[in-house]
């Protein structure tokens, strides 16, 4: 079975890339490439992240086989983020998304630890957005990994084709 785990759907904000991914061109780019389930988050992860985690939170119910919803949370976004995450729970999501570079916030930052820490209580895995910029380095993960040994991190690279 093929399962992705990392994609996102809704309004991009990439000026470069197509202005939106609808349900049913998500559905359909599935099929095309024989992905049975994909752990899903939107793009809209540091301007509208609770709009982004209800968006993803009906996609789930309509597609509830296929789709592996991952909420993004922003712990600069949040007047705490772990509502947020709370909140991921009753919507059904599995996973969490964080994206570092896309806030300013280091990956390895004290205004991700709560974040963390809940996410070890709730066995929550957590995909971070890493890349080469200062905030989402690998390294800066790798140090929040040392610190929270229990946590389950996942490392989503981006690479330029």
């Amino acid at each position: 079975m093929v399962i992705d785990i990392h994609s996102h759907m809704g309004a991009s904000w990439f000026a470069w890339w197509k202005n939106e991914v609808t349900e049913k061109d998500f559905i359909k780019m599935m099929d095309k490439y024989g992905i049975k389930k994909s752990c899903v988050s939107y793009w809209g992860i540091f301007y509208d992240p609770d709009k982004g985690n209800d968006y993803v939170a009906e996609f789930i119910k309509r597609y509830p086989d296929r789709i592996i919803g991952f909420a993004c949370i922003c712990p600069r976004w949040y007047k705490t983020a772990v509502e947020e995450v709370d909140r991921a729970i009753k919507l059904k999501m599995k996973g969490l998304k964080l994206h570092p570079a896309a806030s300013s916030w280091h990956a390895d930052s004290p205004l991700v630890y709560p974040v963390v820490e809940r996410a070890i209580e709730l066995d929550l895995p957590m995909l971070f957005h890493c890349g080469h910029d200062e905030y989402s380095n690998p390294r800066n993960l790798g140090n929040l990994a040392k610190k929270f040994p229990k946590a389950t991190f996942i490392m989503g690279i981006r690479t330029h084709l």
